[in-house]
């Protein structure tokens, strides 16, 4: 999940991460240094990468899916709401159709 100046809204962001009913998962939040006062109180299954202010949202994002240790990447918007069921349902998707994407 990239996200510069928009601390306001990682609590939500973080909570819905944390309320998927997908168990094997992880979260990499790069972010910019006001971000970091709302990050110090994280699971073990959400990683932190401080980044300088000069990096834009696409490196962000790759940065983010390189830190990744697991072999499915599911792109987390800081700005979103998921319906908690939504990473089940997109790996079910994945295995189901053998696609290299879904949405």
């Amino acid at each position: 999940m990239p996200t510069r100046n928009r601390e306001k809204f990682l609590p939500a962001a973080i909570d819905c991460f944390l309320n998927q009913t997908y168990g094997n998962k992880e979260l990499i939040i790069s972010y910019d240094a006001k971000a970091e006062i709302y990050l110090w109180y994280l699971p073990q299954n959400i990683i932190t990468y401080h980044c300088s202010d000069a990096i834009r949202l696409g490196k962000k994002r790759n940065l983010c899916c390189e830190m990744a240790h697991g072999s499915i990447i599911c792109h987390w918007d800081d700005d979103d709401w998921s319906s908690p069921d939504r990473i089940e349902y997109q790996v079910k998707m994945l295995h189901e159709s053998e696609k290299p994407v879904t949405g």
